[in-house]
């Protein structure tokens, strides 16, 4: 069994997942967002629901889609496209998905084209020596799967803890 710290840990606890994780056999999910592959730890992910189109609120920041209603509780839907600098959330399709987070205040989800159900085997490239990042992907850690490299997405690396402060006050005022 492995020692993973999981995503609502590593954000309540305030670790740095850059420490956290790299090297260790893991599970992730693979996921479309535009026309990009990425990676999810499977222990970050609570579950994955059919899309529904997000309600609106008004107030929301530009990064919140909206929020869905899963099992009687308000959801906020965050556009990690805009966050990324991705092309934006177009239409939905048969394939499109919202994968949803649990974090220590509750549950987030974010909108994907596609995901692949099965779990792949994956190892977490370590960091390279430039800490200079260029470019976008070059800010992602890298997971191994297979012979292939894809970019690994954290939500705790993509927001920071005023987001996050920001989504919660949001989520209250639902």
């Amino acid at each position: 069994m492995s020692q993973i710290i999981p995503l609502f840990k590593r954000v309540s606890q305030g670790t740095n997942p850059k420490s956290d994780i790299g090297g260790r056999l893991e599970k992730f999910f693979l996921f479309r967002l535009s026309e990009k592959t990425f990676t999810v730890l499977a222990v970050d992910v609570s579950e994955v629901g059919m899309y529904e189109k997000p309600e609106q609120k008004s107030g929301a920041p530009d990064y919140i889609s909206g929020f869905v209603t899963v099992r009687g509780t308000k959801v906020p839907i965050v556009d990690v496209r805009r966050k990324m600098g991705l092309e934006p959330f177009q239409k939905a399709s048969d394939n499109t998905r919202i994968i949803y987070f649990s974090l220590t205040q509750g549950l987030i989800g974010m909108i994907v084209d596609d995901i692949e159900y099965r779990l792949k085997d994956g190892i977490i490239a370590p960091e390279p020596h430039n800490n200079e990042a260029s470019s976008q992907e070059e800010k992602f850690k890298i997971v191994v799967i297979g012979e292939s490299r894809y970019p690994v997405f954290l939500f705790d690396e993509l927001l920071s803890a005023e987001d996050f402060e920001t989504i919660n006050k949001y989520t209250a005022s639902l």
